[in-house]
């Protein structure tokens, strides 16, 4: 006797010890499905779709193929959305010519219509292709409005008639696709978030030269926010024909996964009204120990373990007519400390830290830092300078 039959028999059995009713099994092929819905939240296309299988009273097998299809087997969901109640799902099997399908032993309290919704994975489906932002600055730099739009492809082998697509906190849009087409969605619709305008000077991006960085928190009733190149723009104020309005180019960047509630920002441009120029005034090494050896020995002492020191002058000018604050992404290495009464705004590694300096409307300010790195060993990566 088979697995199969063996499966089958127990269940037979299941089902006869319950109510004299169930003795009989019928195979159903599950129908057309209706209310198709896809999900790209999770990283991967998880697919929802429903359809209205007719069942008899007693044990049923209920048999779903996907020949051709691209779905994980491992990821598929089965569950009653009418009379819940009334169904109980006994197991589920595998058909043994190793096709690409799963049985469903299903026991239906009465016979009638009931609506099942099942839920699956799928690789190389229906799928983001890319998402384009447009963010656009008002006059103040105070709020940004942004604008979003996804290409989907549908590359999963069957036409998607009655496809709904859920992108983030975007309402559900509704979206039919044939097989192997393409199509652009419109999921951030002029959604306004308060802004902030920041400054950074990194020596490894440009030689330090300032960058203008707009940033925004997700709401957390509006995110996540998927990853998808950015292009900023500021408005200007100006009117053009029809009714538009003129806006100044900025640049174009690449905007990263966010979670609801988290901090996003893109990078703008280069403030060419700020500028930062570092200087290093002194660099050398303290405290070197050396080995040890013998009086009238022919070897020379080896340097063993060292302190090095770093200190740097940095100039700030800012040519605006506002207050700024300049932010400084410094670098490190090994086991370090800072000297003096600049000290680190915030450490975002033990190579990374960055200080933060505000700088008034038309100032010119000249801020010094000694950097340590401790217990240098021969071989060790030291301080850049």
């Amino acid at each position: 006797m088979t697995m199969r039959h063996l499966l089958l028999a127990g269940l037979l059995l299941l089902g006869a010890l319950a109510a004299p009713s169930m003795a009989k099994v019928k195979l159903v092929l599950l129908p057309q499905r209706e209310n198709v819905r896809i999900n790209f939240n999770a990283g991967q296309s998880l697919m929802e779709e429903e359809r209205v299988v007719a069942l008899e009273q007693g044990l049923n097998e209920v048999e779903m193929a996907w020949e051709g299809l691209p779905i994980v087997a491992q990821s598929i969901l089965f569950t009653p959305v009418d009379g819940a109640d009334m169904l109980t799902t006994l197991a589920v099997s595998t058909p043994p010519s190793g096709q690409n399908a799963l049985i469903w032993w299903v026991r239906a309290d009465e016979a009638g219509n009931y609506r099942l919704r099942i839920s699956y994975a799928i690789r190389g489906g229906v799928n983001i292709e890319r998402i384009d932002y447009a963010a656009r600055a008002d006059l103040d730099e105070t709020t940004v409005d942004l604008t979003g739009r996804a290409r989907i492809h549908n590359g999963s082998g069957m036409d998607q008639d009655d496809l709904t697509v859920e992108i983030g906190a975007t309402p559900p849009i509704h979206a039919p696709l044939e097989r192997d087409e393409r199509k652009d969605l419109l999921i951030l619709d002029h959604v306004t978030y308060p802004l902030t305008k920041k400054y950074l000077s990194d020596r490894n991006v440009e030689n330090g030269r300032v960058q203008l960085i707009y940033e925004w928190t997700v709401p957390v009733e509006a995110g996540p926010q998927l990853p998808g190149k950015a292009r900023a723009f500021l408005a200007t104020g100006e009117e053009m024909g029809e009714g538009g309005k003129l806006d100044t180019f900025l640049g174009e960047s690449r905007l990263p996964y966010v979670p609801r509630g988290e901090e996003s920002k893109t990078l703008v441009g280069f403030a060419n009204n700020i500028e930062v120029e570092r200087t290093l005034l002194e660099s050398r090494d303290l405290d070197v120990k050396f080995t040890k050896v013998p009086e009238g020995s022919e070897n020379r002492p080896e340097r063993v373990l060292w302190n090095t020191m770093r200190k740097w002058e940095i100039e700030l000018k800012n040519h605006t007519e506002d207050d700024v604050v300049v932010r400084l992404a410094e670098y490190a290495v090994g086991q370090w400390h800072l000297e003096g009464d600049v000290q680190p705004s915030e450490v975002e590694s033990n190579s990374l830290f960055y200080i933060d300096v505000p700088v008034m409307a038309g100032e010119e300010k000249t801020i010094t830092y000694t950097i340590v790195q401790e217990n240098v060993e021969p071989g060790d990566p030291v301080l850049p300078g």
